[in-house]
């Protein structure tokens, strides 16, 4: 275990928390986005009911992580170290569970996790969500882990699958898109079991299956009664499930659409699996989902910058990508000293100064939003007073 500690990159871990909690940090009274404030309410709420209030992300490792660290440290004296003291907290979390994900899980080297903490920092929903109280904070190192070990599912290791059961629950428990990262395991599966291979996956993916379903029931335990308000909560649901409702008062002609579909599903999927059972493709399932991790990493690319072209600005960008954030976990797949760029014997030097410039980036947004966030209260209160004395 020793061999994949590196001090250095251990006391700079401990660094970026400080430098963008302690010294430049994000104004926590200047609500760009609701985050914040949900989870202020929701770790209260646990803490002194022994439930949550708002139950849309969920968000549940968040507010009881928190609750869990504030129950140790105790409470605070204001809002804004409560709340200052909860990024530290998720930050250097984040940044340990990336740093030994891929340090010990996958072996990549110092330069391969400064590479992916500079990407995950200029790129567009990490920097707007590195540091701010909410799913996101957290999300990012738990697509990190959950892509690893995607791609050791089928290895003979019980371990694996089941990791990858408890940190798909853990990940869907803190934000519900983060399910899109089983697509690259799945398919990958799914092409085996057509393909006729008797490789290890089938019995993984029965093992990650009862893991994540176990770990669901216990992390979701507490709002089990108000999950079936989810609905009500999501005006976009409840438009499908109006028309799901519509479609249904005609039974006959539903009986009919749903019968056609189910036809239509089995002899395409028994000409896929014939055609795949018959063909000279050589399956792999480390390689096709390597291949398919990148569809997914493409598509986590392209569509920024279709934004950029629409004339989204850079904040616009990183509210609407918050959701795919762990998408860019599958990154970590591609560091290897087979890269070109990672041979040469300047990279131990221009990589560093990379993150370096990318931090000081956002510890300087991070300045003038704090400053102009001043003027702007400041200002408001102001109004405030004269109307007071009105």
């Amino acid at each position: 275990m020793s061999k994949y500690i590196d001090y250095k990159l251990i006391l700079t871990l401990i660094a970026i928390p400080i430098v963008l909690v302690v010294l430049f940090p994000s104004p926590y009274f200047d609500v760009l986005y609701d985050y914040e404030p949900d989870y202020f309410a929701n770790i209260l709420s646990v803490l002194l009911n022994n439930h949550p209030v708002d139950i849309t992300h969920p968000g549940l490792t968040v507010t009881y992580l928190s609750s869990i660290f504030l129950r140790i440290a105790g409470f605070f004296e204001s809002q804004e170290s409560f709340i200052l003291s909860l990024r530290f907290f998720f930050i250097f979390l984040n940044l340990t569970i990336i740093y030994l994900s891929m340090s010990v899980l996958n072996r990549n080297s110092t330069e391969h996790i400064l590479l992916f903490l500079t990407i995950l920092i200029l790129f567009p929903a990490g920097n707007l969500f590195f540091d701010i109280l909410s799913p996101h904070i957290i999300i990012s190192s738990l697509g990190v882990l959950i892509a690893i070990l995607g791609a050791k599912l089928n290895e003979n290791k019980i371990r694996y699958p089941l990791s990858y059961g408890l940190v798909l629950a853990l990940g869907v428990a803190t934000k519900l898109p983060f399910i899109l990262v089983i697509i690259p395991s799945i398919f990958s599966m799914f092409v085996g079991f057509l393909k006729g291979e008797k490789g290890y996956f089938k019995v993984s993916f029965l093992i990650v299956t009862g893991s994540f379903i176990c770990s669901s029931i216990v992390l979701f335990y507490p709002i089990l009664p108000m999950m079936p308000l989810w609905p009500i909560i999501w005006t976009d649901v409840m438009v499908i499930i109006r028309h799901i409702l519509n479609f249904i008062q005609e039974p006959y002609k539903a009986l009919l659409y749903i019968t056609l579909l189910i036809v239509f599903l089995f002899f395409s999927l028994r000409k896929v699996s014939i055609s795949l059972k018959n063909s000279k493709y050589e399956y792999k399932y480390e390689s096709l989902y390597l291949i398919l991790s990148l569809i997914c990493l493409s598509f986590l690319f392209i569509v920024p910058i279709i934004d950029i072209v629409r004339g989204k600005s850079y904040l616009e960008i990183g509210r609407l990508d918050g959701n795919f954030l762990p998408i860019l976990g599958f990154l970590v797949l591609f560091f290897t000293h087979k890269l070109s760029i990672l041979k040469l014997s300047l990279t131990k030097y221009f990589i560093p100064i990379i993150f370096i410039l990318a931090i000081s980036m956002k510890s300087y947004t991070n300045f003038i939003n704090y400053q102009d966030s001043i003027i702007v209260n400041n200002k408001f209160s102001e109004n405030i007073q004269s109307l007071l004395e009105d």
